[in-house]
């Protein structure tokens, strides 16, 4: 992902199996603390996600929560 979080006050990734955007895919969508951003990226497996994710930097992963939309796997700070 070539996008410059430096522009983020706090940047996030959130994961989401097959939403309703992307049924067949995995979407990393980039969060600023609690507000989505234009900014996504759409892979085949919730490993390629993580794979790229961390690759960009971010190496915190905190698990889904009960109040969480259930398309959500994971998020990453």
């Amino acid at each position: 992902m070539n996008i410059d979080y430096s522009i983020f006050r706090f940047p996030m990734c959130v994961i989401y199996e097959y939403p309703e955007d992307f049924p067949k895919d995995y979407v990393v969508r980039i969060f600023d603390i609690n507000t989505p951003t234009i900014y996504y990226m759409i892979k085949k497996t919730l490993q390629d996600c993580r794979k790229e994710i961390c690759r960009a930097g971010f190496n915190v992963r905190v698990n889904r929560s009960n109040v969480d939309d259930p398309e959500i796997v994971e998020t990453w700070i």
